[in-house]
């Protein structure tokens, strides 16, 4: 398949934010919307959602939309990770009835370690962003512990009604107290639970659901 350009996986993303409510994933084929995209010529409802999905994480995941300048400022490792986190997930609270939906068609596409690598992306940018140069173990303990600390905040935006926005911050410095030595980051929590819990949140969906 010919590439999407940026400018037109930006209107996707931004189509699919709008129109997340009345979008059938059953039958994208037949959506004249993404009729229009010729780079989906040919392709079955599966094979463009495949693609969208793919579009829609990338979008959710620029780096720019959770930098923050302010950080280079500062000394503190986890006061670091606590404000680009906190700003990752604001931002993922805006869209956050599109990202269930999106997650529980990914989940009953059978697409879950779509989901596990943007998690893992997530993480990876993050320690990026403050400058980790680790190379051993620590370099994956680090990225999955820190999943573990999105993971659980991002369960409370999705699942509880009543998590509000301004929440955010302040569970996710107290999810970063809880693991000790920060920039050992040991892995107190179990990545693999964390992750089999979260997908067993859509898999359990009845219905719409949405």
């Amino acid at each position: 398949m010919k590439l999407i350009d940026k400018k037109t996986k930006k209107e996707i993303f931004e189509y699919i934010v709008k129109n997340y409510n009345t979008i059938n994933f059953s039958e994208l084929d037949k959506n004249k919307y993404f009729s229009k995209i010729k780079e989906f010529n040919y392709f079955d409802s599966a094979q463009i959602f495949d693609h969208l999905s793919d579009i829609f994480l990338e979008q959710l995941n620029l780096e720019e939309l959770y930098k923050e300048k302010s950080i280079d400022k500062l000394s503190s490792l986890t006061k670091k990770i606590e404000i680009i986190l906190t700003e990752k997930l604001k931002n993922d609270f805006e869209v956050r009835n599109q990202i269930k939906k999106i997650f529980f068609e990914i989940v009953k596409q059978g697409h879950v370690l779509k989901l596990t690598k943007y998690f893992f992306d997530i993480s990876n940018i993050i320690w990026i962003m403050v400058k980790d140069q680790s190379t051993d173990f620590n370099y994956y303990t680090k990225r999955f512990s820190l999943i573990s600390v999105y993971l659980k905040i991002l369960c409370a935006i999705l699942l509880k009604e009543k998590f509000k926005k301004e929440d955010i911050q302040k569970e996710v410095s107290k999810t970063l107290e809880q693991l000790k030595h920060i920039t050992k980051l040991k892995p107190k929590f179990s990545i693999f639970e964390d992750i089999q819990k979260f997908f067993s949140q859509f898999k359990t969906q009845q219905g719409r659901g949405f």
